[in-house]
């Protein structure tokens, strides 16, 4: 009887000890698929590597406070990638002149290209000579362009005319010579008593939706 005791508090010991697996011949860590540098231990089975090993594959900061007790691994964040903001774009595409001697006249067409609808459009037409330089300018104004939406603009040289004291014009305004603009295509202006020919350049002002001006 004492001998079948014994067996069983030998068998009950036995299951009491834990079942430990055999530990790997070789053994190596990847993380992120970067081999540490570090050696990696096996124990209890559990793996052990050095914290500093792990922080380098992860691309951290490894700091160790040896005063405190405390190691600690800063990670790099990643920031999302900024996605572009969405804009208008207004640009030209067909631009005429019409000469008449002692004006000229600029039919602009103009389109949103843009992912968003512009408000507030100023658009700037100047016009110029190489006699005379920057000549004047002439404005008109769209509250409002939607994606792929267009506009048909109408600029002049000259918007009014403001005759002198004797009703003639005063220097620099175009002087009419009836008929004698037509050889000379349609963006010639006698101006000042000589023939100019006068170009003109397109400016857009205009507001996006977060409020900022192109």
């Amino acid at each position: 009887m004492k001998k079948r005791t014994r067996w069983i508090a030998l068998l009950a010991a036995l299951l009491a000890i834990p079942v430990f697996a055999a530990a790997p011949k070789a053994l190596s860590v990847i993380i992120g698929g970067v081999a540490l540098d570090g050696k990696a231990l096996w124990y209890d089975n559990q793996v052990y590597v050095p914290l500093e090993s792990v922080s380098d594959a992860l691309g951290g900061q490894y700091r160790l406070d040896q005063d405190r007790g405390v190691a600690s691994v800063e990670l790099a964040r990643t920031a999302p990638a900024p996605h572009p903001a969405a804009r208008a774009n207004i640009q030209t595409i067909s631009e005429r002149r019409y000469s008449t001697g002692d004006n000229l006249k600029v039919l602009a067409t103009v389109k949103n290209t843009g992912s968003v609808a512009a408000r507030d459009i100023e658009v700037t037409c100047t016009f110029q000579s190489g006699y005379l330089g920057e000549i004047t300018s002439s404005i008109a104004n769209l509250p409002e362009l939607q994606p792929g939406q267009r506009k048909t603009l109408e600029f002049w040289l000259y918007e009014q005319r403001i005759p002198d004291a004797s009703g003639g014009r005063p220097y620099a305004q175009p002087m009419s010579v009836t008929g004698s603009f037509q050889p000379r295509g349609n963006d010639y202006v006698y101006v000042a008593g000589y023939w100019e020919r006068v170009t003109h350049n397109l400016k857009f002002n205009f507001q996006n939706p977060n409020n900022t001006y192109n």
